[in-house]
């Protein structure tokens, strides 16, 4: 039998001081324990507790070409030798464009980079997690000791600035009006961030379009950056992408909003003022989706609570870092929620998704990925 496949029901209960209140907990692969606590309030949590040292196991981010519901997203991020064992929905995002509205990395590769007060985790090897905000910030490098700023990554290009597209803008690209570009072609298949990605120069181009393709990147640019013109095809060229203060090299990172726990104490009360957040989203109870990892990072915590419904009303900020408290979080931050909120686990909702349609679609998701 495939460890991935593997599945244990152990019933357990008052694992908290409340007397109504209980859990049941089931394993949902090796290493991946996914817990329902039923909890005064009432309300129903969901948690998967994932073993961070398990060998087989990966999170990983995912961000699908448009809004997708978590399921597709879980069903077309599946293949042979990576089963996705389980996900959440994960950052904000906009109905009209259909992007998430803060950073993300996936597999190495940055999906959007900005500089930006919101809440983000980082996911590097060996353990190493880092929770956010994080500033942005890239190098282009076109011969020795000489460089210039790379601003932004797949959004609009600064004046007198430039941006860099991955394969994840694709078409996308030429409505932010750009007048230069360089078609680029990375050497390498593997990428990561805080560390050099180097490219081949395919050409350079002004006012022309086309769809990305074969791994292709653009370096869109403004002003006066002439020396541009001057980079011939098959010239070697590096980008250095920075995330900072995290100070480990990473491949995948994910975006929230709002801080629940740094180093075991409660920060929600302040995160009106560090995110620019308000009461009316913090002090009132609603769906939520949020997570965690403990002291030493070898365990992370993936959770939803639902909410707007008679048998779960959903929680503060404040019940959510208490909560992570209790389940052994040191530190942990707040996902999209309301009818966004949503856990899949082996094929399976597990969570009661507040909109009366069901499942929503989202932009990205947090994913537990096992390698068989």
């Amino acid at each position: 039998m495939k460890q991935c496949a593997f599945l244990l029901l152990i019933f357990t209960s008052q694992l908290f001081a409340l007397p109504k209140d209980s859990v049941v907990e089931r394993r949902a692969t090796v290493g991946v324990l996914l817990r329902e606590y039923s909890l005064s309030g009432p309300n129903v949590v969901n948690v998967l507790e994932v073993d961070l040292r398990s060998p087989h196991l990966r999170v990983e981010t995912y961000r699908p070409p448009m809004l997708t519901k978590l399921t597709d997203q879980v069903k077309r991020n599946s293949r042979s030798g990576h089963t996705v064992v389980a996900a959440v929905n994960a950052d904000f995002f906009s109905f009209e464009t259909g992007w998430p509205t803060n950073s993300q990395v996936s597999a190495g590769v940055p999906v959007l980079a900005i500089s930006s007060k919101r809440s983000q985790i980082a996911i590097g090897t060996s353990n190493h997690l880092a929770l956010g905000p994080f500033s942005f910030s890239a190098s282009f490098y076109y011969a020795d000791n000489a460089s210039f700023p790379v601003d932004v990554v797949n959004t609009k290009c600064p004046v007198a600035g430039a941006a860099f597209y991955s394969l994840f803008r694709d078409s996308l690209t030429l409505r932010d009006s750009v007048s230069e570009f360089l078609r680029l072609r990375p050497t390498s298949s593997a990428w990561s961030m805080n560390d050099t990605v180097a490219f081949e120069v395919v050409e350079y181009c002004r006012n022309r379009s086309w769809k990305l393709k074969d791994g292709e990147c653009l370096l869109g640019m403004r002003g006066p950056l002439a020396m541009a013109k001057d980079l011939r095809p098959g010239k070697l060229v590096k980008i250095f992408f920075r995330f900072t203060p995290i100070d480990f090299t990473f491949a995948e990172l994910i975006s929230g909003w709002g801080s629940l726990l740094h180093s075991g104490t409660n920060v929600a009360a302040i995160s009106d003022t560090n995110e620019g957040l308000t009461e009316k989203f913090t002090a009132v109870r609603h769906p939520r989706t949020f997570a965690g990892f403990n002291a030493d990072t070898t365990k992370l915590f993936l959770c939803t609570v639902d909410g707007r419904q008679a048998k779960s009303i959903g929680m503060t900020f404040k019940e959510m870092a208490s909560f992570l408290l209790q389940i052994g979080a040191t530190d942990g931050f707040n996902l999209d929620g309301g009818g966004s909120t949503e856990m899949v686990v082996n094929g399976e909702i597990i969570n009661s998704p507040s909109d009366k349609a069901g499942e929503r679609p989202v932009a990205n998701s947090l994913q537990i990925i096992c390698k068989d």
